[in-house]
């Protein structure tokens, strides 16, 4: 088999290079992002060997005979055989946007806090080849240390790494491309995003009656950045007496004061104060259900409020009087009573003066779908476009683990969708991402004989550079074709990887 290799430009024009002889040696692909991994030959004479290691992250194509493209991605690795020497130059060791994270060891001995340093970049670097980021994790340094650290390391590594080195390969004039599809490219950056996740845990004094008839209830004032979904408010909570009375989470709207409008948006479920401790304050969680959505660019009041007050019976909220959720800004927590709903700051003992906050946690969700979009959209820089669907199954946008964005999709893609299924991705030729569900099991859309070759569902033989990636096989039986098997008995078998060798005659 015949195969026609094309190379771009960095910016994605055709080159303009003479003819040379190819040999793709092995062409991969993966359910989770297309075009994965591609190796090419290429026979050219001595004198234009070094040319071509100008060609580093630039897009090769593979087609075939018909010139239908087969394969496609960038060249991550070229290798330069010449004679018995071996020249290697990669993408793998390039990073041009770096920064440290490092703790010193304070006079105590004591280990500090995780502290960071700013992105050091290299604007040439990154016109050339992109954005590749590299995060750095020290120990025991002091600021002026990782500084330092962070810019040697950018200068040594803004550049693509070379090694020369002798070659036990057959002494061939030859060039190998170690390609990579695009899918790979979302590993060159991290993702985080602090939105959908806002909680104080202090540390920080302080505690504030609530249903003791005076105080009803204690309300948190937050800012959403962005749209999402509000499914789980918590709060420190202990009881005082035996208060019988029914506790729940509520949403209110702004209100200029600034203050909680009048009206709750909604009610989480119910627990009832029986269940608190009376000697501890414990993490009490309330759900909503179905989520609440919380628009973005917008304030609310998420609070806590017992549906009975009594001076004898009621409950204690820790509150944090070093406001440590924004201590200088216009969010705090206020009590309020009932029924006229009369708005008061709570008093700062520590800190007059002061407006103390809550502690609490308000845990948001958007569906996993359009989680995807938004962590690619964020950092996939050489994607052109993005399709995704609704996977009916929630996700925490709140991404601070320190992952790639490759990572990030691949742990959604695993957690499925709502009807048990991956999630499964694709890359096409112009670059743009789909992603889309699994299809079912028991409606195979491909065919699979006795010699491991593929068919469509209308019987015609795939290419074996033409997997059915992503699709359930059928086995076929002897005289070719025979109704479906019980699925149960002999199951599908799921195309999630494929790897094709042209072979090889001599």
């Amino acid at each position: 088999m015949t195969f026609n290799i094309r190379i771009d430009s960095r910016t994605f024009d055709i080159l303009p290079l003479k003819p040379f002889k190819t040999e793709v040696k092995r062409l991969d692909w993966t359910a989770f992002g297309g075009p994965d991994q591609a190796l090419v030959s290429a026979f050219v004479p001595a004198e234009r060997l070094l040319d071509f290691a100008s060609l580093l992250r630039c897009p090769l194509t593979v087609s075939d005979h018909t010139a239908v493209p087969a394969w496609w991605g960038y060249i991550n690795t070229i290798i330069i055989h010449y004679h018995q020497v071996k020249f290697t130059i990669t993408l793998d060791e390039l990073f041009n946007k770096v920064k440290v994270l490092y703790t010193f060891l304070a006079p105590d001995s004591f280990t500090s806090e995780l502290n960071e340093t700013a992105f050091s970049q290299d604007p040439f670097s990154q016109k050339e080849y992109g954005v590749k980021e590299r995060v750095l994790l020290r120990q025991g340094i002091d600021e002026g240390f990782a500084l330092a650290l962070r810019d040697i390391f950018l200068q040594r590594s803004a550049d693509p790494r070379s090694t020369l080195a002798p070659s036990l390969d057959s002494p061939d004039l030859r060039i190998d491309f170690h390609c990579k599809g695009w899918i790979h490219t979302l590993g060159w950056r991290f993702y985080q995003d602090l939105e959908g996740f806002y909680a104080n845990h202090g540390p920080g004094p302080g505690q504030v009656p609530s249903g003791d008839g005076i105080n009803h209830g204690i309300a948190q004032r937050i800012f959403v950045k962005k749209q999402v979904n509000l499914k789980y408010l918590s709060f420190m909570v202990r009881k005082f007496g035996s208060p019988a009375s029914d506790t729940q989470a509520m949403v209110w709207p702004d209100a200029p004061g600034p203050a909680p409008n009048f009206n709750a948006l909604v009610s989480s479920q119910v627990i009832n104060g029986s269940s608190f401790s009376l000697s501890a304050y414990n993490w009490v969680q309330y759900t909503f259900s179905p989520p609440f959505p919380l628009s973005a660019n917008t304030f609310y009041w998420v609070g806590f409020v017992p549906n009975i007050s009594d001076a004898n019976n009621y409950y204690y909220l820790r509150i944090d009087e070093n406001s440590s959720f924004h201590p200088v800004s216009d969010l705090f927590a206020m009590r309020f009573d009932l029924p006229s709903y009369t708005f008061q700051h709570i008093p700062n003992l520590t800190q007059p003066g002061l407006n103390p906050d809550l502690y609490f946690r308000a845990l948001c969700s958007i569906d996993s779908g359009l989680l995807l979009k938004n962590i690619v959209t964020a950092t996939g820089d050489f994607i052109t476009n993005i399709n995704t669907f609704s996977s009916g199954v929630p996700a925490l946008p709140y991404r601070v683990g320190g992952l790639s964005t490759l990572e990030e999709i691949n742990t959604l893609m695993h957690l499925g969708t709502a009807n048990q299924r991956l999630i499964l991705a694709n890359v096409d030729l112009d670059r743009r991402l789909t992603f889309y569900e699994q299809p079912p099991e028991d409606q195979p859309t491909a065919w699979m004989d006795q010699h491991g070759r593929f068919y469509d569902q209308h019987r015609v033989l795939l290419p074996s550079w033409r997997p059915p990636i992503g699709q359930y096989a059928a086995l076929a039986g002897a005289d070719h074709f025979v109704p479906r098997f019980d699925h149960r008995r002999i199951p599908a078998y799921f195309v999630d990887r494929f790897t094709y060798r042209p072979p090889t005659y001599g």
